[in-house]
């Protein structure tokens, strides 16, 4: 648990279980369970055996569409989300799914759990997240990281302009307190400005989280969107 001090953890976590579908989903799975440990849970779909415990299933898949399709089914009554390789052609999942590339995938899926698991300033939590995917079919992961004196505004101005296609959002704002370069409301201004911008039927909710692993005045901001 490197990424952000092990004492922020919420005293009672909600189980979380990934599942791997295709072998080159493996190495994925086994890192996720070293990082995470007994937070969550991470099995390759063989051995998938769903519990009433679990309140989310994130699906990870290299395209195959049966063997997808058939986790998604056997998960059917939990909240599931697919993460799934941007190259596969699968229509019609009926769940909310990530595209990414391998290599990005298990950070996105950190990027998800990573707020769900710890306790942040301004919080976040399983509720936030079930309610920004719940009957949507596309969600989208960005990270972006800045210092100086307009880092806010630097870190929004490196996401993707399509974001502003969505129709929910999770803004996650990380920064370490113990970095010399301290943290200012008034810089805010730039992120709750941009927030403002975005059309008024969207649906927002920000929190502010502690990374000690963030130096040099860096400043790291995590966007998930929904529609």
């Amino acid at each position: 648990m490197d990424e952000i001090s092990k004492h922020d953890f919420q005293p009672e976590t909600p189980c979380i279980k990934v599942v791997g579908v295709g072998e080159t989903m493996a190495p994925i799975i086994e890192s996720l369970k070293e990082k995470w440990g007994g937070f969550i849970s991470a099995e390759m779909a063989g051995e998938f055996n769903p519990e009433k415990a679990d309140k989310m299933v994130i699906i990870v898949s290299d395209g195959n569409a049966e063997a997808t399709r058939n986790a998604i089914k056997a998960s059917r009554e939990t909240l599931t989300i697919v993460a799934v390789a941007e190259d596969a052609i699968i229509d019609s999942l009926d769940v909310p799914v990530l595209k990414s590339t391998i290599p990005n995938m298990q950070k996105q899926i950190n990027e998800i759990i990573t707020p769900i698991i710890h306790t942040g300033t301004i919080g976040y939590s399983f509720d936030d997240f079930e309610m920004m995917v719940r009957g949507c079919n596309k969600i989208v992961v960005e990270t972006a990281k800045a210092s100086g004196k307009s880092r806010f505004a630097d870190t929004l101005s490196l996401l993707s302009p399509g974001l502003g296609n969505y129709s929910k959002y999770s803004v996650i704002l990380y920064c370490n307190p113990n970095d010399e370069h301290h943290l200012i409301m008034a810089e805010l201004q730039g992120l709750t400005q941009w927030i403002e911008n975005l059309p008024k039927n969207m649906e927002v909710v920000w929190a502010v989280y502690q990374d000690y692993t963030l130096s040099d005045g860096n400043v790291k901001l995590t966007v998930i969107t929904a529609r």
